[in-house]
């Protein structure tokens, strides 16, 4: 685990087949040691950064069995969270900046990334099972081997918050009506 530039790469409970690391600035010359990509905010790899909504965040990776790369990702979602994020999928990888969530292959970068949610709060892996949980103000969306498991529908008014989650339940709090918050149980493989 490493931890630099305000944000932390977490393997979890996950094994990836790579290394990441922040890179706090561009270089003086602007020249790379090893090829760039510049993602947009939906995902696609654009020719330059995007800088329209902050600092974005800029990552090192280094594939087991891949070239080197860097990845410039745009500032601006709605969430917390910032970091780089094992998946079940060993060659798979998730960046969130400022809560927006990216998935994409680690030794594929030239393919884009999908954006997976835009106001992530929480990353949490499911013990037991390859499934990691990146949960926003009202829903969740599941990452599984394949990718997308799953994508819960709104939970609540607001306030979501996953308290547990392994192989018998996803333990959540979530505000209802009135702003208090009351607890919900999800179905770990379906969502529901």
């Amino acid at each position: 685990m490493r931890d630099g530039g305000g944000w932390t790469f977490r393997r979890l409970a996950f094994d990836p087949h790579y290394d990441a690391e922040a890179v706090a600035d561009f270089p003086g010359d602007g020249n790379w040691p090893c090829p760039e990509f510049c993602f947009e905010h939906d995902g696609s790899v654009v020719a330059d950064p995007v800088f329209r909504w902050g600092t974005p965040l800029i990552v090192q990776v280094t594939p087991f069995s891949a070239p080197e790369w860097v990845g410039v990702f745009p500032a601006g979602g709605l969430g917390v969270v910032n970091g780089v994020f094992g998946t079940p999928a060993p060659d798979q990888m998730i960046v969130v900046v400022d809560g927006a969530a990216y998935l994409l292959a680690a030794v594929a970068p030239e393919a884009g990334a999908l954006l997976l949610h835009e106001q992530v709060n929480q990353v949490v892996p499911v013990a037991g099972m390859p499934l990691l949980l990146l949960a926003g103000s009202t829903d969740i969306v599941a990452v599984g081997p394949q990718g997308v498991a799953w994508r819960s529908p709104r939970l609540g008014m607001d306030d979501l918050r996953v308290l547990d989650a392994n192989q018998s339940g996803i333990r959540c709090s979530v505000a209802a009506l009135g702003g208090h918050p009351v607890p919900i149980v999800l179905h770990p493989a379906l969502g529901q």
